[in-house]
């Protein structure tokens, strides 16, 4: 994109990470971890958008607000606010 005085600016989009592990407890751990500690680029530290798709009833209740499911229970619930 262009600065505000017609100069460049180089953008670095955070990258897409796809996560897979032998057993829903290990996705999970990582989830927790990544919740908790967050991920590092050239700005620092960030939590990223994270979606975890697998069984709810499988998963940890630390990380069932990024499970499929749940996100999409709390959109179904505010389409009458999106409308």
């Amino acid at each position: 994109s262009e600065g505000a005085a017609g100069y460049k600016i180089k953008v670095h989009p955070r990258p897409r990470i796809l996560v897979c592990a032998p057993s829903n407890a290990a996705v999970d751990h990582i989830v927790e971890r990544v919740v908790r500690e967050g991920l590092r680029d050239r700005n620092g530290s960030y939590v990223p958008v994270m979606l975890r798709i697998g069984p709810v009833n499988a998963c940890s209740a630390k990380v069932r607000d990024v499970t499929l499911d749940h996100q999409v229970d709390e959109l179904m619930g505010r389409v009458g606010e999106l409308a």
